[in-house]
């Protein structure tokens, strides 16, 4: 409850503060995508929530998309780093060392599937935050690296977005649904009132010289 009340004040802030928007995307990708943070972060359900101003038409989706990716790519980088730089002692460091299970997935996923673990690691959660890292202790160049954590992030970034983009396009239809109906039950409702005066207004002028 507290992660939701927390996602809802800054889903509030970003409309009151469109200006900072593209900082604030870049901010919660990075953090998603950083080594370890993004196990408790919940960056990708912010994401997921700003989707819904962009299918509402209060922020545009190119720019959110570039600003997405760009934080995406920036924390895998810095987590590739990290994994290049200390190779094997990484993994006797505090606070990797507390946790082998993920590592140990996280190495038997990069050695099953290579370089494509980078692309499909973007979007499986228990893995997506060591898998950069594994790919440095691995040995990765870092020019295939890069062109491959690129196209990864491009990738993730507009799928991250798209549920809360639909939910919010459903929103205003229902919106323009719900004004369109209100009209038309106005105008129903002037039908019936306008019926039942004439109705009134025959049976006034007839009935009383059909009695006649």
């Amino acid at each position: 409850m507290e992660a939701e009340g927390w996602i809802k004040d800054v889903f509030d802030w970003v409309q009151q503060n469109p200006n900072w928007t593209g900082l604030i995307i870049f901010g919660f990708s990075f953090l998603e995508s950083l080594l370890l943070v993004g196990i408790i972060f919940p960056g990708a359900a912010f994401l997921v929530s700003l989707g819904a101003l962009i299918g509402l038409g209060v922020l545009d989706f190119y720019s959110a998309w570039f600003w997405a990716s760009f934080g995406g790519f920036s924390g895998d980088g810095i987590s590739y780093w990290i994994g290049h730089h200390y190779r094997e002692r990484l993994l006797t460091m505090w606070p990797i060392n507390r946790f082998p299970h993920l590592i140990d997935n996280g190495q038997r996923f990069f050695k099953k599937y290579g370089g494509v673990s980078i692309v499909i690691g973007r979007f499986v959660g228990p893995v997506r935050p060591v898998i950069p890292a594994i790919a440095g202790i691995m040995g990765m160049s870092i020019k295939r690296y890069i062109l491959i954590s690129i196209f990864a992030s491009i990738l993730w970034a507009p799928l991250c977005l798209l549920p809360g983009i639909l939910f919010g396009s459903a929103i205003e239809s229902m919106a323009k649904v719900a004004v369109k109906l209100a009209g038309l039950t106005l105008v129903l409702a002037a039908l019936i009132w306008l019926i039942f005066w004439l109705i009134q207004f025959i049976y006034k002028l007839f009935v009383p010289r059909a009695y006649r």
